[in-house]
This record gives C-alpha cells, sequence and structure tokens, in this order.
C-alpha cells in the first residue's frame, strides 16, 4: 500500500514540477496578469532584495504548476483511493475528477475576478487621513496576497466536492 501511494506521489511530484517549469519561462506574463486587476496603480513592480525578485517568479511559477495539474492531482487521489471502494462507489471516479477541476478553475476565476480587484483598493467607506503622495509601492506581500486569494479559494470549491460525495454516498 505504500508503495503505491510513493508511486502515485512521484507522478504528482513530477507533474507538478513539469507544470512549475513551464510556469517559470511564463512568469513574467503570469505576473503581469495578476498585476492586471490593480490598473494603473501598479506601473511596475518593486523588489527590496534579489532574493525577492526571485522568490516572487519561483512562487508564481510553482501556483501556476498546481493550478494546472489540479486534474492529476485528483486523478492520482482517485487511483490511490478506487481499490479500496465498493463497486457503487466507483462509479463516482470520473465525475469526482471532471467536477473538482471545473469547480478549482471556477475558484479560481472567482478569486481573480470577484475578490482580487476590490481588495487592491480602500474600502469606500474608509478615509484615511490626509498625507503626502508618495508613488504606490508594490511589492512581494502583495504579488503573494493575490497569489493566495487565487489558489486557496478554489480550495473551499474543491472541497464542497468531497462533502457533497461524501453525503451522496451515505
Amino acid at each position: 500500500h505504500l508503495e503505491e501511494l510513493r508511486k502515485r506521489l512521484w507522478i504528482v511530484i513530477a507533474f507538478v514540477s513539469a507544470a512549475s517549469v513551464v510556469g517559470f519561462l511564463l512568469s513574467t506574463r503570469l505576473i503581469e496578469w495578476l498585476k492586471a486587476p490593480a490598473g494603473s496603480l501598479l506601473p511596475k513592480l518593486s523588489f527590496f532584495s534579489p532574493a525577492e525578485a526571485v522568490t516572487a517568479y519561483l512562487k508564481v511559477a510553482f501556483g501556476f504548476g498546481l493550478v494546472v495539474s489540479c486534474p492529476v492531482i485528483l486523478y492520482e487521489l482517485w487511483a490511490f483511493i478506487r481499490p479500496g471502494l465498493i463497486e457503487k462507489e466507483r462509479r463516482y471516479g470520473t465525475s469526482f475528477i471532471l467536477w473538482g477541476t471545473l469547480l478549482f478553475l471556477v475558484g479560481v476565476a472567482f478569486a481573480y475576478f470577484v475578490l482580487l480587484p476590490p481588495s487592491r483598493s480602500p474600502p469606500r467607506r474608509y478615509r484615511p487621513p490626509p498625507r503626502p503622495r508618495c508613488p504606490a509601492v508594490f511589492s512581494l506581500p502583495h504579488l503573494l496576497y493575490g497569489c493566495k486569494l487565487t489558489l486557496h479559494r478554489p480550495l473551499l470549491f474543491r472541497y464542497s466536492i468531497a462533502i457533497s460525495l461524501s453525503l451522496s454516498l451515505s
């Protein structure tokens, strides 16, 4: 059983790694895409250390690798669990993978198009005290906030499948 788990994990690691390499090659475009909801507030990125710039590109690439490899992760999870299920439960495999992937992508879209744009501007009711105007600084924490928002919210959508599946099987 542990050999099977090890095999499945290596397949997932290999696929996420390959997708992350592709994501690293596309990371400049991906960062521009993540900056888009902020519009003219972020004309360029500002990094405060060389390590921060490299880390930002690597985290964006890894996030891309996770999003692209979602179907493979779900398939490998299902392939590992499937032998322990009865025939009635095994019929849900394809729908688990398809719905899991679809809901994960819906979660990414929801986070990017609905949650991310308002989070880039202060709340409308809040009026900070006047202060001198200075250029907006966009640093690694701001970029990572966008990455976390677009990756963590889809997990909520994916977990809804697990809950509904477990309720329908019981």
